[in-house]
């Protein structure tokens, strides 16, 4: 039976291959231009090549059904590879283009109905990245970056559904040393001309910057941009590369709907919202980029909201809807909002609360915090944190037991534990008294 199988196979593929034709084409010096395999209808159904007029290789791939399928290859004269397609079922779901010196220009995806979707990159030439971001459905969404020939960050936009909410950008740089954000990259010298328009149309945009521009650390990536609600940053200060003095923000109609002062990089002192029709939302004030009090909340005809308690970067901050009904409470402490769901972050302000402060209500927000740190994920450093609380509110027996157990946690996941072996001379000091 199995050799009877192979050998309809091999039958089925020669009568399949005795109806299909190549057909060609040709350059007027008689070298081949294309060649491309038909079946008994016509239709492209096998390989396709094309040629320069000098003979050379320049693009093959492959069709079924008059499709495109599998991986189509583009080349350079030189035979340097030029751009990379891969298609499914006729739609394109990945596109390489490369320089003529062999590196990679732009990669990227697409989605089912073959448009940009995922993470896109473009690079120089020498390999540095040029510009990232993501595509959603053939819309730019999220964060995009953009750097200098040198590797260095320069511009930082977001995006939702292609359309910009926000901007950061190294104010020192010269403007009318790169061109407008929706030109993109002149090939033609490095490619054909009558090919210019169609990769035109794959690159992503270009953004280009004079050399020795003044640095923009990555690390300041997640924190430059500052987005209020659907606000583009229109006004911005900057002083050796840190947010400083007054910025605004504002919506897609032009109107402020935030305003206030950084210092090194921190939101500092009165920052004030609107709405959209110009009514003050709310005033804040903010220390070092915590929030330390809400003066003021009022609605959109200027009636006083209940604020919260918030006072020198303790207590809570009230949140309303466009009805004025209430949809949540922040708790926040030393000016920064609790969020009950992330063990590392509670207990990190947990821990802050054990070193700085001593009164008793805070402190036992701490316990709380530990707490629920060590329920979402226990570890030796929560569980040290909690055994410090209990010490300083002056629960020395429950205390010991928490240092014990967390040296034992310790001990077994190899980490260091001379801190809480500290502790736990200081319980037993206390105990002796």
């Amino acid at each position: 039976m199995k050799k009877n199988g192979i050998l309809i196979i091999i039958l089925s593929c020669l009568a399949a291959s005795l109806h299909a034709q190549e057909e060609k084409t040709f350059w007027g010096n008689g070298n081949v231009k294309t060649t491309i395999i038909l079946d008994e209808d016509g239709e492209k159904n096998g390989s396709y090549q094309s040629f320069y007029q000098n003979g050379e290789l320049k693009e093959y791939g492959s069709y079924e059904n008059g499709e495109k399928i599998g991986t189509w290859n583009e080349y350079y004269y030189d035979g340097t590879n030029k751009k990379i397609t891969r298609y499914y079922n006729g739609v394109i779901y990945s596109n390489e283009i490369y320089y003529d010196n062999g590196r990679l220009m732009v990669s990227g995806g697409f989605d089912e109905n073959g448009k940009k979707d995922g993470p896109w990159k473009q690079q120089y030439d020498n390999w540095q990245e040029k510009l990232e971001g993501d595509y959603s459905h053939g819309k730019k969404h999220g964060q995009w970056n953009y750097y200098t020939e040198s590797g260095q960050l320069f511009k930082i936009e977001n995006y939702k559904e292609d359309v910009r909410i926000s901007k950061w950008e190294n104010n020192d740089i010269n403007s009318n040393a790169f061109e407008s954000e929706d030109t993109v990259l002149d090939v033609s010298h490095k490619i054909e001309q009558t090919e210019v328009e169609e990769v035109e149309e794959e690159i992503i945009e270009y953004v280009e910057i004079e050399e020795g521009a003044i640095e923009a650390v990555a690390e300041a990536a997640s924190d430059a941009i500052e987005v209020a609600g659907d606000a583009a940053v229109e006004s911005v200060n900057y002083y050796r590369n840190r947010r400083n003095g007054e910025w605004e923000f504002y919506n897609e109609s032009g109107d402020v709907i935030e305003i206030g002062n950084y210092l090194n990089d921190r939101k500092y002192g009165k920052w004030t919202s609107y709405y959209d029709n110009g009514q003050i939302k709310k005033i804040q004030l903010w220390k070092a980029g915590k929030i330390i009090e809400v003066i003021s909340y009022f609605d959109e005809n200027g009636k006083t909201l209940d604020k919260g308690t918030l006072k020198a970067g303790k207590g809570t901050i009230k949140e309303y809807n466009s009805d004025n009904k209430l949809v949540s409470t922040k708790e926040i402490i030393n000016g920064e909002e609790i969020d009950w769901n992330d063990a590392f972050e509670l207990n990190n302000m947990a821990w802050d609360i054990y070193e700085n402060e001593t009164d008793a209500a805070i402190l036992q927000k701490g316990i709380k915090m530990v707490k629920r740190s060590i329920e979402l994920d226990k570890d030796y450093f929560n569980t040290d944190t909690y055994a410090a609380l209990l010490f300083k509110t002056g629960n020395l027996k429950q205390s010991l037991i928490l240092a014990k157990e967390a040296i034992r946690i310790a001990k077994k996941n190899d980490d260091t534990y001379s801190s809480t072996t500290e502790l736990i001379e200081q319980i037993h000091k206390k105990m002796k008294k």
